[in-house]
């Protein structure tokens, strides 16, 4: 029997080395950090502190495995997290947490927690249209005389 090992020389990372494998930024929102995994290999953590103590959520690509915030967990953390829209998160990469409450697609879980009509909406979407883009429906002629 013969054994092999699979050590090599060790890597020591840079910010312009190709094995970089962790980093940390600043995102203004969580859509934004939910958009930043999505591109990352691996686990993204995002979390920021506020008045009331720290909020976490943990994205594997386009996954949720984990959030908390304050005493709660799970999808009950990410209404918190999106309720409180102008607060930034910091993300860093690589990071797993050390349980998982939930898996579930970012999206799903968006449309799942979409307020009921009582609720006020914390997510304002974005309105792209201009007036001057308007088209007439076909079959349609509108003529300016």
């Amino acid at each position: 029997m013969t054994a092999v090992g699979h050590g090599g020389d060790a890597v020591n990372p840079t910010s312009d080395s190709p094995h970089r494998t962790r980093w940390s930024t600043e995102v203004e929102c969580l859509q934004q950090a939910a958009r930043v995994a999505l591109r990352t290999a691996g686990p993204v953590e995002a979390w920021r502190t506020t008045s009331t103590g720290r909020q976490e959520i943990f994205f594997y690509r386009d996954i949720v495995i984990h959030a908390k915030a304050h005493s709660c967990g799970g999808a009950e953390a990410v209404r918190k997290m999106l309720s409180q829209p102008t607060l930034p998160f910091i993300l860093r990469s690589g990071r797993w947490p050390r349980r998982h409450t939930m898996l579930i697609e970012w999206s799903r879980l968006l449309s799942e927690l979409r307020p009921t009509a009582s609720e006020p909406s914390p997510i304002v979407p974005a309105s792209y249209t201009d007036p001057s883009e308007a088209t007439a429906p076909l079959g349609v002629v509108t003529r300016s005389r």
